[in-house]
């Protein structure tokens, strides 16, 4: 359907919504290689590859966002958009190399953090999105190529054809085991110009939980960009790696096993281990529990009762001897396996 002032005059006027069917994908086939499918599936993207608005001069680094606004090219700013219907296809015909369940899963679970970031878009960076995710089965009877009738997230039996969350994932990062241990950090001999870029995407679009990094936070590093970057990279990682997010940031990130935790700035993936202030009190308790419960049966005899009380009163000085050897024999049984340990 072609729109024209007329319409979308009518359209403001008459129901003050706009309602807009968003599909980067139909966009990217027919652009035929012009846009990077990074663009279109929220991916970083290399800042020789960014797309301006010549309207607004406003940099935009996916499609969807750039869908979203497309009324403001008719100098329509202030009707509400609400994005009715937004997917890919998994599963297309020989020559629908773009249609499969990678894609699929990489840009419906980036377009469901998207949304949940709330960040808005270049033009509009405080109003929230909204959209629903076409569709939930397939179109079996749908007419034109195999990628038309694919585009379903369930089969007819209400198995999900991909794994699929629409949980707000802003708050929890999935702990993979194969990422334990493991961590993207930005690459210190990048140019500040790039890992700021890459920083900005993360934070944005990326839907990297950055709130650690903000001033006053852990993480916040005001005169050290690479270890900023690394914590947003690092998050966005280990929040999209199993749908196919990658530590690479047009090159300014690399993965590492050397854990850039420091204080209570902890990295996600970091390996749980027990705080050296909790083990030192543990072994400290070990010691001085046995130790003192020894102490109160050298003092009284090995048979409970007073020492004095059956044979008469003894002497300080025979005391104090008993006492000591008893003390030295049960701390010496106390430290013998540890330090054989």
């Amino acid at each position: 359907m072609e729109l024209n002032n007329v319409s979308v005059s009518s359209i403001s006027e008459e129901y003050r919504i706009f309602m807009l069917n968003a599909q980067p994908y139909y966009s990217y086939v027919k652009g035929q290689g012009v846009f990077p499918l990074e663009y279109v599936l929220f991916r970083s993207l290399n800042p020789n590859s960014q797309i301006a608005d010549p309207n607004t001069n406003l940099f935009y680094t996916n499609m969807f966002d750039a869908t979203y606004n497309s009324i403001q090219a008719m100098n329509f700013t202030e009707i509400p958009v609400l994005v009715t219907a937004s997917g890919w296809p998994w599963l297309g015909g020989p020559n629908e190399k773009a249609a499969n369940v990678d894609n699929a899963l990489a840009y419906n679970t980036n377009l469901i953090l998207h949304v949940l970031n709330n960040s808005g878009t270049p033009s509009q960076p405080n109003n929230q999105s909204s959209t629903y995710i076409f569709e939930l089965f397939n179109e079996d009877l749908r007419s034109g190529p195999v990628s038309e009738k694919n585009w379903g997230i369930m089969f007819p039996n209400a198995t999900a054809v991909y794994a699929l969350s629409f949980e707000d994932v802003a708050t929890t990062i999935p702990e993979l085991p194969a990422l334990r241990g493991m961590f993207c950090v930005a690459n210190s001999s990048a140019p500040h110009s790039a890992l700021k870029h890459s920083l900005d995407w993360a934070c944005g679009p990326g839907s990297a939980n950055c709130s650690a990094i903000q001033p006053g936070q852990p993480c916040y590093e005001s005169d050290d960009i690479v270890a900023v970057a690394s914590y947003a990279f690092n998050d966005y990682y280990h929040r999209t790696q199993s749908s196919g997010g990658t530590c690479n940031f047009n090159g300014t990130a690399m993965i590492t096993s050397t854990d850039p935790s420091h204080g209570s700035c902890i990295f996600a993936g970091r390996l749980v281990l027990l705080d050296k202030d909790f083990v030192l009190m543990v072994l400290i308790f070990l010691l001085l529990y046995p130790a003192m419960w020894y102490v109160s049966i050298c003092s009284t005899g090995s048979n409970g009762s007073n020492g004095g009380a059956a044979s008469g009163p003894v002497s300080p000085d025979s005391f104090s001897t008993k006492f000591h050897s008893c003390w030295l024999t049960h701390l010496i049984a106390v430290l013998l396996p540890i330090l054989v340990l």
